[in-house]
């Protein structure tokens, strides 16, 4: 992010990217999902900035702050269920991330690592047999990837700044054994719940931790490499934005056309 940009900034430019490419005027948007864990500010809403700035403004703000690298697969999955409702026809998933922020200068373990994007998706109604096919979902607690002070429990105050508390923290090993152990059989266990296979899938849209560990995962699935658009090599963790930015580059280049089945996973 440049200086003086911010996550609703990116996330303007890509929410608007998507809805010109959805051919979509932003008054017919009936929801906004934004998912970031570096918002603009704790408060007021990045959702209902990002929602007035495009002029969506009879949207639905709803800001997901804490789901991390899946708040992309999170943002899509809500979005589905949420146009169960009748009143619902078009939602768009917006996730942003300016992680370049969150990192401590002096760390190299996550400042080489984390980077800076936004990537949109609009959802609508689609026939019977297409559309969100089957999901998995988990979720358990974990610090191998924590931001320890700003929230109630440990406030961002000068201890906490002069101990760096308010900085992102990994355990870069932990983050490796929990991917290896957990993406795969996510995949598996949606790919099974649409009564498919894996060779029954076109693309893969992974969230990008780095390039050893997306192939890692592929290797495991025992899937070809080039079967999952990589953006890390450019972009580096952007978080929750990481598997819409995957997905959206797999579009453009045309490795996902109509009728094709795509897992997305983070």
């Amino acid at each position: 992010a440049a200086s003086g940009q911010t996550t609703s900034d990116m996330c303007v430019a890509a929410g608007s990217a998507a809805l010109n490419a959805a051919l979509l005027r932003p008054d017919l948007v009936d929801a906004v999902i934004l998912s970031t864990t570096s918002p603009d500010r704790p408060l007021p809403s990045t959702a209902v900035a990002v929602a007035g700035r495009l002029g969506a403004h009879r949207a639905i703000p709803v800001d997901l702050t804490q789901v991390a690298c899946a708040g992309g697969v999170y943002g899509l999955w809500l979005a589905c269920h949420m146009l169960q409702s009748d009143a619902i026809r078009h939602v768009l998933v917006v996730a942003g991330e300016s992680l370049s922020r969150r990192t401590d200068p002096h760390d190299r373990s996550t400042r080489v690592f984390f980077g800076d994007a936004a990537a949109a998706a609009v959802l609508g109604r689609t026939t019977s047999g297409h559309g969100l096919l089957s999901w998995h979902l988990g979720a358990s607690p974990s610090n191998c990837v924590t931001i320890a002070a700003g929230g109630a429990s440990q406030p961002q105050d000068e201890q906490a700044i002069a101990g760096a508390d308010h900085f992102v923290r990994m355990d870069g090993k932990a983050v490796w054994q929990a991917v290896i152990r957990i993406m795969p059989a996510s995949i598996r266990a949606a790919v099974a719940a649409a009564d498919l296979g894996l060779t029954d899938v076109a693309h893969f849209a992974l969230h990008q931790p780095n390039l050893k560990l997306v192939h890692a995962v592929l290797d495991s699935l025992k899937v070809a490499p080039n079967m999952a658009t990589i953006t890390v090599d450019r972009l580096g963790n952007t978080g929750a934005a990481s598997t819409l930015t995957a997905l959206h580059d797999a579009f453009h280049l045309g490795r996902i056309g109509p009728g094709d089945v795509f897992v997305v996973a983070g």
